[in-house]
């Protein structure tokens, strides 16, 4: 990776995002903070403010959604080198970085498939990229977590796994069919791919489709979209690993036994599930 800035200073943080593999969030922040970079030595600045990086932004065509894309990895080195910095001069000029407000973006529908285009997918996709496809659906994972699954008790249809952004665990459940499917990627090593691999895997489908794209984040809100038809969305959040206050965890087995219901019982791809005998 090429030097992004005096000393590179950015360098250390977007490697500790391809020491975890996720390489496209490396990528993305490389190019990001290099243009800020290169900004930055055009001027002769040996160092900045957020000052400066408002007047970086500003003269930026980008659209506000890039914008933020860039200030949540500018947001994130800061936080980084934060861990570095002793002095309190330094500590403050770090804070200030952290806390440049996002720009208003318009939110659009997030992207789902519908049953009948899963289905369609299911009958091009070769056999391991379907494997693959079926987990991620099945269980909403966002893409890292395939590699935070902490233990399968094949026994109880039950899983842990690392909840990415929110931190801590949640266990999730899979019937007979999905435990198959999940023994496979685990015997074949699927579930240890690169993430770039797999976004790839996924990404040569887009045609079969469109307009939608297919992406692992694709999945995750097509369980999202169809679990909030069959659920509550406090069990849906539980589900996804989104933030909820603490007090609830005095309700987890009472909810952990409403997930089982749902995701074994209830699971929107059950009708998908190909019988032994054919049928």
């Amino acid at each position: 990776m090429a030097e992004c800035f005096k000393g590179g200073i950015f360098d250390s943080f977007v490697a500790d995002y391809e020491r975890r593999e996720k390489y496209l969030t490396a990528r993305t922040y490389h190019i990001l903070l290099g243009e800020f970079a290169k900004w930055l030595d055009g001027r002769g600045l040996a160092d900045f403010d957020r000052n400066q990086v408002l007047e970086f932004l500003e003269g930026q065509k980008w659209s506000n959604a890039s914008r933020n894309c860039f200030l949540a990895a500018l947001r994130g080195w800061a936080k980084f080198a934060r861990g570095y910095a002793e002095e309190g001069h330094e500590q403050a000029r770090l804070s200030r970085i952290e806390g440049i407000k996002e720009y208003a973006v318009k939110r659009e529908e997030k992207p789902a498939l519908s049953l009948e285009q899963v289905s369609d997918l299911f009958d091009v996709m070769d056999p391991d990229t379907s494997t693959v496809f079926w987990i991620l659906l099945w269980f909403g994972f966002r893409l890292g977590e395939l590699k935070m699954i902490k233990g399968i008790d094949w026994g109880a249809g039950r899983l842990e796994v690392e909840t990415e952004k929110a931190g801590g665990t949640r266990t999730l459940f899979f019937d007979g069919y999905t435990a198959k499917l999940l023994r496979h990627a685990a015997d074949k090593g699927l579930l240890d791919l690169p993430d770039i691999k797999i976004w790839k895997m996924l990404r040569k489908y887009s045609g079969y489709c469109a307009p939608a794209r297919l992406t692992p984040h694709t999945c995750r809100h097509t369980f999202a979209t169809h679990f909030s038809t069959l659920t509550d969305e406090f069990t849906l959040k539980r589900m996804l690993g989104h933030h909820y206050t603490s007090a609830t965890d005095v309700y987890v087995h009472r909810f952990d036994e409403q997930i089982r219901e749902v995701m074994v019982n209830r699971h929107y791809l059950k009708t998908l599930e190909v019988r032994e005998d054919g049928a």
